[in-house]
Order: structure tokens, then C-alpha cells, then sequence
């Protein structure tokens, strides 16, 4: 991260930082921003912060301390020598590689410092926590309905055993997905770019696959219904019929959405290449 940058990378920083108006800031060694340059400029005229502080161009990967940017020169020179404090090391910003153990040093504790991490929006620290605790709770939920529930074919018929191998195959891939999801959710929280990489194309996955099985299921019912292979004693809707249809819609209704915003604003998050 210290290795002198080549002349064209230092090139297209300069080049960056002179058309940008946005900067990602260094604050308490985690990634703050990005702000605009008034906004900078005026905190810096208040003292709020220092012209040691690292910051860096929005879209650059070059962290330098305040006052020897261009854009802020002036204004470092008018700060008083009380406030040109020791600013934090920089901390990586998209494009750069990660420090090891990144999310040691981010702060928090206990069963917070599990499921979030500080230097992340609101909304990605949900879609961390739908997928390293919500997936897992829901799998399991949704695995005992499946087992508390009855097949409601005839027993013996075609369409009973094509249910139960469907049944089954579909709670192993959704096994494998969770497992994954479980595992890019860390990694997304250790502000890892493959994680976030990895949860959007689990999310496809996921709700391409649950697309799939609406159609199978539709498809079986329908020939089922067609052929009377239906089990005369089970035909009401059960409270585990209830409870299944409510996880499985809630589980599709949340999958769009992490995967929408992920899709939006991927390019705004404080993540490290990795």
C-alpha cells in the first residue's frame, strides 16, 4: 500500500482530484464519505478536522494528508498549528488491497461486532444481518414445516414420489445457497468486495432458482389435479401450509430488495479488493 505508484497512476490521481468534488476522508482509521469539498473546506475552517487528515479523490486509490491537495491548500494554510494533530493511518478504499484483519480494528463489540460493521451504511449492515442470521433461521423454519407437512398425494402414486425427490432436492440446494450466503455475508461485513460480489450473484441464484420451483410446483399440482392423484384426506390448507407459504414469499420479498440495492449502490460502499 506504501510502494511508490507509477507515473501514470500518479498522473490520473492528479487528474482525478481535479475534476472530483467528492472525497473519501479518514476518520478514527475507518473510510468516511465520500463529501463534497465544501463540505471539507468548511470543517477544516472550523477545526473539525486537521490538513494531516488523509483523504482521497472519489474513483482514486491515492490517500494523502489534507493540506497537500490542491483543492484544499488554501484553506490548510489559514488552520491554526494547534489543530495539525497526528491523523490516523489511512484506511484502504475501493481498489486497494485490505489490510489484514480489516474488521478487527473497526470497533464494536459483542453480538453487534458479529452481524455489522461501523464503517458500513444502514442498509448494508441489514443485508449483513439477513444473511448471516435471517437465511440460516429461515432455512431451518422452513425445513421443519416441510417435514411437518403431508404429502398431498397418494401415496404409492408417481406424483407422491416426483413431490418428495422435488422436496428434497430443493432443501439441499437451498442448504448450499445458505451456506453461501452465510459465508459471503462475512465476508461483505469485513468490507471484502468479492462478498459483495458473491451476494449478488447468490441472490440471482436464489430467486432464479425459487422462479423455478414455483413452476414445478405449479406444473405438478395442475396434472395432479388432472389425474385425481390428490390424497382425499389431505386436502385443507394446514397451519404449516400457512406458515411455509408466508416464510417463502417474505424470504422472495427480502431477496429482491438486498439485491436491488446492492445492484445500486455497489459502487458507494467502503469495500476493499480482495
Amino acid at each position: 500500500m506504501n510502494a511508490q505508484l507509477p507515473d501514470d497512476t500518479t498522473s490520473a490521481e492528479q487528474n482525478s482530484a481535479a475534476t472530483t468534488d467528492r472525497w473519501w476522508l479518514a476518520i478514527d482509521g475507518r473510510p468516511d464519505g465520500p463529501r463534497s469539498t465544501t463540505y471539507i473546506t468548511a470543517a477544516l475552517q472550523a477545526g473539525r478536522l486537521t490538513p494531516l487528515i488523509p483523504i482521497c479523490p472519489e474513483g482514486g486509490h491515492e490517500w494523502r494528508p489534507l493540506g497537500t491537495w490542491p483543492a484544499f491548500s488554501s484553506a490548510a494554510t489559514q488552520v491554526p498549528d494547534r489543530s495539525r494533530a497526528a491523523a490516523p493511518p489511512p484506511p484502504p478504499v475501493p481498489g486497494l488491497p485490505a489490510a489484514p484483519h480489516a474488521f478487527a480494528a473497526q470497533g464494536g463489540s459483542g453480538f453487534d461486532r458479529l452481524l455489522m460493521n461501523p464503517a458500513l451504511p444502514p442498509m448494508a449492515n441489514l443485508v449483513c444481518i439477513y444473511t448471516i442470521l435471517v437465511v440460516p433461521l429461515y432455512w431451518m423454519l422452513a425445513f421443519v414445516t416441510d417435514f411437518l407437512d403431508d404429502n398431498p398425494f397418494l401415496d404409492g402414486s408417481g406424483y407422491y414420489w416426483a413431490y418428495g425427490v422435488n422436496l428434497a432436492l430443493h432443501r439441499l440446494v437451498t442448504l448450499a445457497l445458505t451456506v453461501l450466503l452465510f459465508i459471503s455475508g462475512i465476508q461483505f461485513r469485513d468490507l471484502q468486495a468479492s462478498g459483495e460480489r458473491l451476494l449478488r450473484l447468490l441472490f440471482s441464484a436464489w430467486l432464479t432458482w425459487g422462479v423455478l420451483q414455483f413452476i414445478v410446483y405449479l406444473m405438478l399440482f395442475f396434472t395432479a389435479g388432472v389425474a385425481d392423484a390428490y390424497d382425499p384426506i389431505v386436502t385443507d390448507m394446514t397451519a404449516w401450509d400457512v406458515i411455509g407459504s408466508f416464510l417463502n414469499t417474505a424470504a422472495f420479498a427480502c431477496d429482491v430488495v438486498c439485491l436491488v440495492w446492492l445492484i445500486l449502490k455497489r459502487n458507494q460502499l467502503p469495500l476493499y479488493a480482495r
